[in-house]
This record gives C-alpha cells, structure tokens and sequence, in this order.
C-alpha cells in the first residue's frame, strides 16, 4: 500500500518498503523527517561526522530517513557509485563509526538499496530513540588540507531535527524531548498494566 505521508512510511511495518522508495523519490522535499544527500565520502573524517549529526539529531527528534543519490537542491535522482553503496549498505560499520562521537549509542539502524531508472540510492532508516536521548561524547573534527581543523561535534552538545536542519537543543527542545519521553513511558505502563487486566486468572 503506497503511504501517504512520510509519518505513514515511518509507522508502517517495513520503513524500508518499496513503496516508501517510491514515495520518497516523488516526495522532493526536505523536512524534519526526511534528509537527501547527493553523495556521501566515506574515505573522510568529514563525511562520518556530518552523518553522525544526522543520525543523533533525527533519533533524538521523531525518526526519519536520509536518502542517498538525490540531489538536495533540484531533488533530481542522481544515483550512487558501487563503494559507496557497498559503504552505506553495512549499517554495523555505520554504527561503529557513528557511536565514536555518541552517548548512549545508537543501536538500531536500518540500510537498503533501491535501483530505479537504472540507478541506485540508499535509504537510512533512523528509528526515534523513544527511551534515551543521545549526547556527542567528545569532540570530532577535521583539518583542511591546509591543516586548518574544524570542529564539528562538541563534547556536551545535544541536536534535534527540525524543519530542514539539524538544531542545537535549547529549553523548548528539551521540554520536547521531556514529554515525548513522559508520553511513551505512560504508553509502556498502560499497555502493561492492560496485559496483566487481561490475563487468566490463574
């Protein structure tokens, strides 16, 4: 069944359908759901510390995807080369790059192919971190060639996803991030007090 909104794709039991390729493809925006990247540099620093922000900012938001081989701007299918492909379909190797930098880790990732008009691209499916919210653990950066250093993740920092970018956490964010934490902790506790209501007596 073709979802009908990114919230619909990201609820539906497979995130990664067909289906959600399809829509995503057409969809040719970026909100606080959905991230295009026309190409990802997995040989640099640069690249594994851009995506960590990514993956940190949407599993401390509502979830979401980053679609690989679509260009950000005109949102034209672009398609990716088979190494990066092969980089960004490993999400153990994902994982292990990204966690450097977070704290709890990400633990839950979820990467596959998608080939239309002979092309291919990579969604990654980043499931919300109902329970915890991750924090950047120590600095990461970069140098230039000219050996200036940028930093781009700094130990204590917090992001959220919002509108089309990745967000610093302020007051509002963390309140936020407080009752959506409050309103799943509820929802476990009722669903488990109804399990124990319903269950034989016995």
């Amino acid at each position: 069944m073709k979802p009908k909104s990114v919230i619909d794709s990201l609820t539906s039991e497979d995130p990664l359908s067909n289906e959600a390729f399809d829509f995503l493809v057409s969809y040719k925006e970026e909100d606080d759901l959905v991230d295009f990247k026309v190409d990802f540099d997995f040989n640099e620093e640069k690249g594994w510390l851009e995506i960590t922000k990514d993956i940190m900012a949407f599993a401390n938001t509502h979830g979401g995807y980053l679609v690989f081989g679509i260009n950000d701007g005109t949102f034209d299918l672009v398609g990716l080369d088979k190494d990066v492909t092969q980089a960004l379909i490993d999400t153990d190797k994902i994982l292990q790059k990204i966690n450097r930098y977070l704290d709890p880790p990400i633990n839950l990732l979820r990467s596959k192919k998608y080939t239309k008009d002979q092309k291919t691209i990579i969604g990654l499916y980043i499931p919300a971190s109902l329970d915890v919210t991750h924090i950047v653990s120590k600095d990461g950066g970069f140098k230039y060639p000219s050996g200036k250093e940028k930093v781009v993740l700094r130990m204590g920092t917090m992001y959220v996803r919002k509108s089309a970018g990745n967000h610093l956490v302020d007051s509002r964010d963390m309140d936020g991030i407080v009752h959506r934490r409050l309103k799943y902790f509820k929802e476990n506790l009722l669903g488990n007090i109804a399990q124990i209501v319903e269950a034989p007596a016995q």
